[in-house]
């Protein structure tokens, strides 16, 4: 595998630009939910209406159900614990639980690219090589040690 070749720095504004939109989209939806928007007793009291969309259009209400929900972990807002149990609500556990994961995967992806684009650079200037060095010592470990170092590591960064 070659290295990649060096690209030119890019100004602050233009790195914090994503990071800045995230945080604006995600202020918009709160306001535009607030406190009570969204809610189990909202999602039963809509239930037919929900049910008979789902019914009628099955594979859009489950593209839209993935789209939400990468909406919600790409902007980090709180909801999807709620979001997956009404995947399992509206499709069963099996489609549901697949839906859940992609969303949850693409969301996921969504906010590490932004992030490593906006601050990445000044974390490796401030920690220097070491973080670098991480991969190669991964890809020289056995797979569950890496599985198990890399998933401890990254349970860290939520206590």
């Amino acid at each position: 595998m070659s290295a990649s070749p060096a690209r030119p720095p890019q100004s602050l504004a233009r790195r914090m630009l994503p990071l800045a939109a995230i945080g604006v989209l995600a202020g918009a939806a709160y306001l535009f939910v607030g406190t009570d928007g969204i809610s189990l007793d909202s999602l039963v009291s809509h239930r037919t209406a929900i049910d008979a969309f789902v019914i009628e259009h099955r594979s859009l209400a489950v593209m839209s159900y993935i789209a939400l929900y990468v909406i919600v972990v790409a902007l980090s807002l709180p909801g999807a614990t709620f979001l997956t149990i009404t995947g399992g609500f509206l499709f069963g556990i099996a489609i549901g639980a697949s839906a859940s994961v992609v969303g949850a995967t693409f969301g996921a992806t969504c906010i590490f690219l932004i992030a490593r684009t906006a601050i990445g650079e000044s974390l490796l200037r401030r920690f220097g090589p070491r973080p670098i060095n991480l991969p190669k010592g991964f890809a020289t470990t056995p797979s569950v040690i890496s599985f198990s170092c890399d998933s401890f590591l990254r349970s860290r960064f939520f206590w």
